[in-house]
């Protein structure tokens, strides 16, 4: 089982966002998401786990 430092809800522009926020802490950080995310979202998280 893997654990987390914090668990973002919800995979959408805000989460996103408030991840890559926090990208360069050193906290391990899960996206929780209820619904397969659109393809904007998946576009974002590319760009995120780019940059």
């Amino acid at each position: 089982m893997q654990s987390f430092d914090i668990a973002i809800v919800g995979g959408g522009m805000v989460g996103l966002a408030l991840a890559r926020a926090l990208k360069d802490t050193g906290l391990r950080i899960a996206i929780v998401e209820g619904t397969t995310p659109s393809k904007i979202s998946l576009v974002i998280l590319i760009f995120v786990s780019l940059h």
